[in-house]
């Protein structure tokens, strides 16, 4: 478990995060084309620290002061499939729940803003 411990924050938020996504509401509105609306922030935020969590784990597991630039992409790349699924998921599992281009739009920025926080954390 010792390594284990490192992953668990992440492994909690991505629950957090799945459960959130996919559990069904009749509340929420089909937003218009309203980029910068509390959901697209909501969903930056989110996928910031989505982010900055596998970032911070993997870097207290290999022990190494500093990530590649080639793991530092490896960790966008899953946030990005992750958030994708997760749109993929709201359509084909839940109701009251859609797909949305604009917020995978937000969850990749969000993704790259917790690595930039994780990267400036490191300086």
């Amino acid at each position: 478990m010792s390594k284990v411990k490192y992953y668990v924050p992440a492994a909690c938020w991505i629950l957090m995060i799945t459960i959130l996504s996919l559990i069904p509401t009749n509340s929420l509105k089909k937003f218009s084309v309203d980029i910068i609306s509390f959901d697209k922030l909501a969903h930056i935020f989110i996928y910031s620290v989505l982010s900055f969590l596998i970032a911070w784990g993997l870097q207290k597991t290999i022990k190494r002061k500093n990530l590649t630039l080639k793991t530092l992409g490896f960790i966008f790349v899953i946030s990005i499939f992750y958030g994708i699924g997760m749109e993929i998921g709201q359509k084909l599992l839940s109701t009251g729940r859609y797909f949305e281009y604009y917020d995978i739009i937000a969850n990749i920025i969000g993704s790259f803003i917790g690595l930039l926080f994780f990267i400036r954390k490191k300086q």
